[in-house]
């Protein structure tokens, strides 16, 4: 008896080899884009905190006149 062989073959249609081939491209670009996105997405946490505090200050500001 022939011992089973490691090297599977598969067979798929030409564009979705091209497809899985580009997805490692793909797939870092879209991790970059993902960091870029945290980075903004952190800035605008942080502007809003100060617009937020900035408008509680002018609140209590016109309260007190």
């Amino acid at each position: 008896m022939k011992a089973p062989s490691s090297d599977w073959r598969v067979s798929i249609p030409l564009k979705d080899l091209v497809s899985l081939l580009n997805f490692s491209e793909d797939l870092e670009s879209i991790k970059k884009e993902n960091a870029q996105l945290r980075r903004e997405l952190e800035g605008l946490r942080n502007m809003f905190s100060e617009v937020t505090q900035q408008l509680g200050d002018v609140k209590r500001e016109l309260k007190r006149r």
